[in-house]
């Protein structure tokens, strides 16, 4: 039907509650250092591949939509760290043990570092070099300038662009 699309973000966003019960599945199994992570890479790049399709992208990469090739780059890294750490089989060394087991592992230090993963993704620019309402307008009905979608001039969106890269 003409003016209906996939609900995309609802798509994304049930694959990534799917991963949770999954990632703890195999984190019950007491899998080797590593796989945990290599398991969320690889299923997550995997199952966006078919999201992505339902996006309205223009088509660049062999007919496939812009950001295929990372999510095939990650499917391909996450099956190879998978392997890695399979035939690596690591077991904590006795001193990390004892280590953990102090008390001794920085918790403060890891916040911070989680803190900063969770801030960084948003100060990446998006729709702020585009004009939203001249770009989407005809697709969506009543969608107007205002503070939040600014009319961008030409000669903006080419500065804001090159500042960017």
């Amino acid at each position: 039907m003409e003016g209906y699309r996939h609900p995309v973000v609802l798509y994304d966003g049930i694959k990534n509650l799917l991963l949770i019960p999954f990632l703890i599945m195999i984190r019950n199994t007491n899998p080797p250092r590593g796989v945990i992570t290599a398991h969320f890479i690889l299923w997550y790049g995997f199952l966006r591949i078919f999201v992505d399709f339902f996006r309205e992208y223009r088509t660049d990469f062999y007919g496939f939509p812009p950001g295929q090739e990372f999510n095939i780059f990650m499917t391909l890294t996450g099956s190879a760290m998978l392997i890695y750490f399979y035939r690596k089989k690591s077991v904590p060394h006795p001193q990390t043990i004892q280590w953990l087991a102090n008390g001794n592992h920085n918790l403060w230090l890891r916040r911070v570092i989680f803190a900063l993963l969770l801030f960084f993704p948003t100060v990446i620019p998006s729709d702020w070099t585009q004009d939203v309402p001249e770009r989407y307008g005809k697709r969506h009905d009543g969608l107007t300038h205002s503070a939040i979608y600014p009319r961008i001039d030409v000669g903006q969106r080419e500065n804001a662009s090159s500042e960017t890269e």
